[in-house]
């Protein structure tokens, strides 16, 4: 009879369970809110590492693009007869191509 006396009056209240829930509930809420703003960080971060790839990806191929248009330019003025052609063959190709739908 003593030991269940004992045990009685050892035992934790149903109140401190519910504050120890209640401590739990909000570390975990502290926690989440901690995890939502670490993890919002690193995608903006890593976002802003896709962007700057791809503008210099842009960059690059318009570059490439200039240089190339440059340089037919130069050649058809170099060679207008060779140019007209070209071009008339490749419209020949293409009437062919598309004539058979």
């Amino acid at each position: 009879m003593a030991k269940v006396v004992e045990n009685i009056t050892n035992s934790k209240k149903p109140s401190d369970d519910m504050d120890d829930i209640r401590k739990d509930i909000e570390s975990l809420k502290g926690n989440i809110s901690d995890l939502t703003r670490h993890v919002k960080q690193e995608g903006n971060e890593k976002l802003s590492d896709v962007k700057d790839k791809i503008n210099d990806t842009i960059s690059s191929y318009s570059k490439t693009g200039r240089e190339q248009m440059k340089q037919m330019e130069r050649q058809v003025k170099d060679k207008p007869a060779q140019s007209m052609a070209i071009a008339f063959a490749a419209g020949i190709v293409a009437s062919f191509i598309l004539g058979r739908r």
